[in-house]
């Protein structure tokens, strides 16, 4: 009876190009995880900036657009942001997904 390392060591390996593909969209993940964080953190700061500019009665939505540009840019940066991260994070699910688990031949 074998072995389960002695079972995988008759495995194929993966070609480079799988193992290259795999790292990169495992990077990009990461990256844009990163980066979409980054966006959001910028879009809240925008966020804070617009509402404390307007009045104490404000409502959030007449407050926000009532800004102009900044609070445009801040609901877009914010909406962009959690974009890229949700992007980010699929790609990692992904890249988790493509892991054979330990115990299948």
């Amino acid at each position: 009876m074998r072995s389960t390392t002695a079972r995988s060591m008759w495995q194929p390996a993966p070609s480079a190009g799988e193992t290259l593909q795999s790292k990169s969209r495992s990077e990009l993940g990461r990256r844009a995880i990163l980066v979409g964080w980054l966006i959001t953190m910028l879009g809240i700061a925008g966020y804070i900036v617009a509402m404390s500019r307007a009045g104490e009665n404000a409502d959030i939505l007449d407050g926000l657009m009532g800004q102009g540009l900044i609070g445009w840019m801040s609901a877009a940066l914010i909406l962009a942001g959690v974009v890229t991260w949700f992007i980010g994070n699929y790609a990692c699910l992904q890249d988790l997904a493509d892991i054979p688990a330990s115990g299948e031949e």
